[in-house]
């Protein structure tokens, strides 16, 4: 028959072991892409991607990484002398094609600022002031 009565907290306590690491980035990433990949997994706890969520993480660090090179793309061509209207309208067209896809991504993952930030936190307003009161 147990003990009755309070337990004593070094018996209660229990060692947690974090089993999660941060995951790698696959090797055939490109290096550009490795570099958002580990930017956004140590932005997280490190549980965050599941083995089953890294393909969709891969295709994200993929897109903002084309997203980026586009950019560069659309910069160069506003400094050349050989400046096209038509062209500039493709490469902004691939360029939001390119981030509407990461956006969706990173929504999907719940990696983007409102899914990740705790909107249920009130701001102190100070000791004995109504929320209402300034």
């Amino acid at each position: 028959m147990g003990d009755r009565g309070r337990k004593p907290a070094a018996e209660l306590s229990v060692a947690v072991q974090n089993r999660f690491e941060y995951p790698q980035a696959p090797a055939d990433l490109p290096p550009e892409a490795k570099v958002i990949w580990d930017k956004t997994v140590k932005a997280l706890p490190q549980d965050w991607f599941r083995p089953e969520v890294q393909p969709t993480l891969e295709q994200y660090c993929k897109h903002v990484m084309e997203a980026a090179e586009i950019s560069r793309m659309i910069q160069d061509l506003k400094g050349s002398h050989d400046f096209s209207v038509r062209d500039y309208n493709d490469l902004l067209r691939m360029q939001e094609r390119e981030t509407r896809a990461g956006n969706a991504l990173a929504r999907s993952m719940r990696i983007t600022l409102q899914a990740t930030v705790n909107h249920k936190k009130t701001k102190d307003s100070g000791p004995g002031k109504k929320l209402w009161e300034k």
